[in-house]
């Protein structure tokens, strides 16, 4: 009797244990998707082996971006990039803020890029970005290589983002050069696409290239968020081209749909991250994994507990006037902890599920208010 009430015991005491196992299991996914569902985005894209992927993760201070891929391609901050904001891709990690005034990232002529082992037939870039005002009359460059007769580039402008990429030289007796460019160019050479955007969002986008080696019927392609948004025929292949690498703004010359330029400029203000680089057409479900594998933690949920409460709203305040990135309270990918941010924390408060727990004092509109003190109050004792 004793040994038959010991195994029923173990039994109860096992079914018990299996089922505080599974709702724990099944608990985590619902709380923690991201983790257990998802592969890293820096897994995602060195699984595709690009030459050059740059994270924009450095320390403040740091001088030269860090080169994750496989080639030997260098990457030097110049002018006011600001390190350590909150980034697009992966919040706590970081990215670079770049002012619109002069700041770039520059990146030398290389032959895994541009330069003397070409032509290319294939190319892939692409990155994430998030501008605060995108509806901007002259062009604002993302990335550019080349100069204004071979090149590649992805660029806003009226609300809208492009990406392009030319060869205008006859440079094989006209087997894939001039590339065809239609409407764009009927003197040959152009091909761009573009899609609206809008301010203060976050964006994935990629420009493919995928050529021809005996004609001009590849393509020039661009996703964003891990959807095509246009694509175009014409496209042979891409011959050398130096006039260096921009990203954040314009190293030498480039060529947009409004016509060539040259000179650095046409700078970028905003934030951009995880810029990748690869001598690949990549496919769309490749692109599409990208965008599948960016971080999802709730803006604002700035200590990563899974709520957006009174905790969170703290680490914002101590911060104010501040300069820091998403664990100091940042959410808008902009230097500063600002009266933006508690704008956007009020907002992101009240986009939370039914339920969940609410901050004391329960009004999001308190916030906002304590937010104007601390603001008005600063500006006082300046």
């Amino acid at each position: 009797m004793t040994s038959f009430r010991r195994d029923k015991n173990q039994e109860l005491w096992k079914r018990r244990y299996l089922q505080v196992t599974l709702t724990v299991a099944t608990a985590a996914l619902l709380l923690f998707p991201g983790n257990n569902l998802r592969a890293a985005l820096e897994d995602e894209i060195l699984a595709d082996n690009p030459f050059a992927y740059w994270r924009f993760a450095e320390p403040v201070g740091s001088t030269e971006a860090v080169n994750l891929g496989s080639g030997d391609v260098p990457a030097n901050f110049d002018g006011n990039v600001t390190l350590g904001v909150a980034g697009p891709a992966e919040r706590p990690n970081g990215s670079a803020f770049f002012d619109g005034d002069g700041s770039l990232v520059r990146v030398p002529d290389s032959g895994l890029i541009n330069t003397s082992n070409g032509p290319w037939e294939e190319k892939t870039i692409e990155l994430w970005f998030n501008a605060p005002d995108v509806d901007v009359e002259s062009e604002q460059v993302l990335y550019e290589q080349g100069g204004t007769t071979r090149g590649l580039n992805i660029y806003i402008r009226e609300g809208n983002v492009f990406v392009g990429g030319w060869n205008r030289a006859n440079d094989d007796s006209g087997m894939t050069t001039p590339w065809i460019s239609g409407e764009d160019d009927p003197t040959g050479g152009n091909l761009y696409l573009s899609t609206p955007i809008e301010d203060r969002t976050t964006y994935h986008v990629a420009l493919v290239l995928d050529g021809d080696t005996a004609g001009m019927e590849g393509t020039l392609s661009g996703y964003l968020n891990g959807e095509l948004f246009g694509e175009k025929t014409g496209v042979g292949q891409i011959f050398n081209h130096g006039d260096d690498v921009g990203i954040g703004g314009m190293d030498t010359s480039t060529f947009f749909d409004s016509g060539g330029v040259s000179g650095d400029g046409n700078f970028f203000r905003g934030a951009i991250d995880e810029v990748a680089l690869y001598n690949v057409a990549l496919p769309a479900d490749r692109i599409a994994a990208r965008y599948a594998a960016r971080d999802t933690t709730p803006a604002g949920d700035f200590n990563n507990d899974g709520t957006i409460d009174l905790a969170d709203f703290e680490i914002m305040r101590s911060n104010f006037r501040q300069r820091g990135g998403f664990a100091d309270g940042n959410i808008n990918f902009d230097p500063d902890v600002d009266l933006f941010d508690f704008l956007e924390f009020a907002e992101a408060f009240n986009a939370q599920p039914a339920g969940a727990p609410v901050p004391e004092p329960a009004s999001w509109c308190l916030m906002v208010f304590t937010a104007l003190a601390l603001w008005l109050g600063a500006r006082k004792r300046h």
